[in-house]
């Protein structure tokens, strides 16, 4: 019984170890890793078209913190349209998703 009650109790341990806060390890693993450039590009972006791309990526992959407690905030988007008069503006239409808040 006491061997059953260790092995339970280090499973529990190392469980909890194991789960790290969700902003902790987005920091850790995206953005201090230097993928993402320190120069802008903004001015040769409205030459593209992004829409396609923001509806083909999984909902997973699109990262959002809201908040003092960095809550996880998740985002679906049904459509963008990219805008004819405006090149630099993109019409979205989506579901976001805060805790059990859904919008």
């Amino acid at each position: 019984m006491r061997y059953l009650l260790f092995h339970l109790a280090m499973s529990l341990a190392t469980c909890s170890i194991g789960q790290e806060h969700e902003p902790t390890l987005f920091l850790q693993e995206v953005l201090k890793k230097g993928d993402i450039l320190p120069r802008e590009l903004k001015d040769s972006l409205p030459a593209k078209n992004f829409s396609k791309l923001w509806t083909t990526v999984p909902n997973w992959l699109v990262y959002g913190f809201i908040g003092d407690d960095y809550q996880r905030f998740r985002v679906n988007f049904l459509s963008v349209i990219k805008d004819d008069i405006d090149p630099s503006l993109y019409r979205v239409y989506g579901k976001s998703k805060v805790r059990t808040n859904l919008c």
